[in-house]
């Protein structure tokens, strides 16, 4: 009976336990347009191969400034979905991430990040892009008591 209630305690201290990571990526450009009355929020990346990318898609201008959009952001081991919110400021943009959803390696993801413009020196080494994103993301680690 003690054998089973420690191992009872042990199943639910890990399924408590969550796994923490900092996701960091760059763009190359990023542009809020006006197309067909509609704003859009255009990005230009680079994938791991060198290729450019153009993604385009809605966003809802709020009116304390600034714009939100659904961002699902596709990595290897799965998906990220976001609120963003990104203003206009002296520099480029500045924005907010809200994580709430992801697939993959990164199902049950919450948290949140920012999106900046690079400056300067900062901006003129940078291979990949002016515009750095860092996700702070918390998973829960469902796996923990059912592989060990």
């Amino acid at each position: 009976m003690r054998l089973l209630t420690v191992a009872g305690m042990l199943l639910l201290s890990s399924s408590a336990l969550a796994a923490e990571r900092e996701i960091t990526f760059s763009l190359l450009d990023l542009d809020i347009e006006q197309r067909s009355d509609t704003p859009q929020l255009v990005i230009v990346s680079l994938s791991k191969d060198g290729h450019l990318q153009l993604r385009s898609q809605g966003v809802i201008p709020v009116g304390s400034g600034g714009y939100n959009a659904v961002v699902r952001l596709a990595f290897e081991e799965g998906t990220i979905t976001t609120l963003l919110h990104v203003e206009r400021n002296e520099h480029g943009f500045a924005g907010q991430y809200s994580v709430f959803s992801g697939s993959g390696a990164y199902s049950g993801a919450h948290g949140h990040g920012l999106l900046r413009t690079l400056t300067g020196y900062e901006a003129a080494a940078s291979s990949k892009g002016v515009y750095q994103a860092r996700l702070q993301v918390t998973m829960p680690e469902l796996a923990i008591a059912g592989v060990q």
